[in-house]
């Protein structure tokens, strides 16, 4: 039993190797995607969506600022700059 263990004593060490090296690029996966961010909406799309606004606000007589409420619930965005670009 000894001597099999001894003959994959290499294979075992490089497989700890691998493991602890996929581990280190898990803990960095959150301040990676911290760093990059998410891909907000362009400045060409925010004013396509200032002018729905406008034109719902004209439309239906709600208020401007109840149109960006229902816009950013819609989304889970805070502000309708922090919707992604991809929603």
């Amino acid at each position: 039993m000894e001597s099999r263990l001894d003959e994959h004593e290499d294979e075992i060490g490089a497989l700890h190797s691998r493991v602890e090296s996929v581990e280190e690029l898990t803990r960095l996966v959150p301040e990676i995607l911290e760093r990059l961010g998410l891909e907000t909406l362009t400045s060409a799309h925010q004013r396509w969506v200032q002018g729905a606004v406008k034109r719902l606000h004209d439309l239906s007589g709600v208020a401007y600022p109840t149109v960006y409420t229902e816009l950013g619930e819609a989304f889970q965005a805070a502000k309708y700059t922090d919707i992604r670009e991809n929603d």
